[in-house]
C-alpha cells in the first residue's frame, strides 16, 4: 500500500494483432519479441507495508499476487520481470531503473489509518472501507497510455461487477479521474512519476476489512480478479487503432458528488461476499508508496 501525506497503447509494431494470426484475445504470441510486463510487489520483508486485519503483512499479499499475475501472462505469451523477489530488498529508486519493458504495473493491498479502526480491536479493522483502486500520475511521462492502461482494466474490473474504493472518493478525497472505474490520481507516486514507461498502481483489496482479506485470500477471488487485469493489458496492446486520447481533467478533491454512501454489495462472487457498510467515517490508511518520493 502506498501514501498519500504529500499532497497504453504502444504505437511500435502497431500491426501485431492485426498481421499475426495468433494475436487474438489472450495471446500475446508474435514472430516478433514479445511484449513485456515489468510487475512490481509492493514493498519487501523489511519495509512490510500495512498490516491486515489478522495481522499478516502486506508485502506477503503483494509477492503471492505478483507471482500469480506473472504466471496468467506468462501463459498468454508474455515476457514477464518482477522488480524483486521475496527474500530480495528493493528501494523505490531500484524498481524504476530498471530497461527494456513495455509497461510496469505496481501491485498492493489497501488499508486504513488506524485513528479510524474499530475502537479496541487489534490489529486495525474496519467495515468501512473495501475495494480495488487504480492509480496514475500525471507527472509519468506517458501519462495518456498510463491512463489508458488504467482504463481498460478498470473496465474488465466493473463489467465482472468488482467494486472500487468508496473510501478513496468520500474519505481520503483523492482526485478522481474516473469514478466509475475506480481510476484516480497520485502525482507524487514514485514508482509512477519516476517511470519512463506507461505506468499503473492497483491496490487488489483492503485487506484491514476482514471481507477484503477473505476476498484477498480466496484463490477464486484472485484468480477472477488477474483475469480482468491481464485481460486489460491483452486489450492495450491489441489496440491497433493508434489513438491515445488524454486523461479526463480529475474531480476536485471536495466534491462529493455521486459519492457512494450506505450499505454497498461487495461483489466478489464465491467468497466473503457480504455486506459491508460505507459508513462515511473520515479518514483511512493512505497509501505508501509514495511517502519517501
Amino acid at each position: 500500500m502506498i501514501s498519500f501525506r504529500t499532497p497504453g497503447l504502444l504505437l511500435a509494431a502497431a500491426l501485431l494483432c492485426a498481421l499475426t494470426p495468433a494475436a487474438v484475445a489472450g495471446d500475446n504470441s508474435s514472430p516478433e519479441s514479445p511484449r513485456t510486463v515489468l510487475l512490481d510487489p509492493g514493498h519487501d520483508y523489511k519495509s512490510t507495508g500495512a498490516y491486515s486485519s489478522s495481522n499478516v503483512p502486506e508485502y506477503r499479499f503483494n509477492l503471492r499476487i505478483a507471482d500469480e499475475l506473472k504466471a496468467k501472462l506468462e501463459s498468454r505469451g508474455y515476457r514477464v520481470m518482477v522488480t524483486h523477489g521475496a527474500d530480495e530488498l528493493s528501494s523505490l529508486a531500484d524498481r524504476t531503473r530498471f530497461t527494456s519493458y513495455d509497461i510496469f504495473v505496481s501491485l498492493h493491498h489497501d488499508s486504513i489509518d488506524e485513528e479510524y479502526c474499530l475502537h479496541g480491536i487489534k490489529p486495525c479493522t474496519t467495515y468501512s472501507a473495501y475495494g480495488y483502486s487504480l492509480w496514475v500520475s500525471p507527472e509519468n511521462p506517458q501519462y495518456s497510455k498510463s491512463y489508458r492502461l488504467a482504463d481498460l482494466i478498470g473496465t474488465r474490473l466493473t463489467e465482472d461487477h468488482f467494486i472500487h474504493s468508496v473510501h478513496h472518493v468520500m474519505v481520503t478525497r483523492r482526485e478522481v479521474l474516473d469514478r466509475a472505474k475506480g481510476i484516480f490520481s497520485f502525482p507524487h507516486c514514485y514508482v509512477l512519476r519516476h517511470n519512463k514507461k506507461p505506468a499503473i498502481l492497483i491496490e487488489v483489496a483492503v485487506i484491514t476489512n476482514p471481507l477484503d482479506e477473505q476476498n484477498a485470500e480466496s484463490a477464486d477471488f484472485r484468480n477472477r480478479f488477474l483475469e480482468n487485469v491481464a485481460g486489460g493489458i491483452d486489450d492495450y496492446f491489441q489496440d491497433t487503432s493508434g489513438a491515445v486520447q488524454p486523461p479526463p481533467q480529475p474531480e476536485a478533491a471536495n466534491n462529493r458528488t455521486g459519492a457512494r454512501s450506505g450499505k454497498v454489495q461487495t461483489r466478489s462472487r464465491g467468497t466473503a461476499s457480504g455486506r459491508t457498510a460505507a459508513r462515511g467515517k473520515k479518514g483511512s490508511r493512505q497509501h505508501r508508496n509514495g511517502k519517501r518520493g
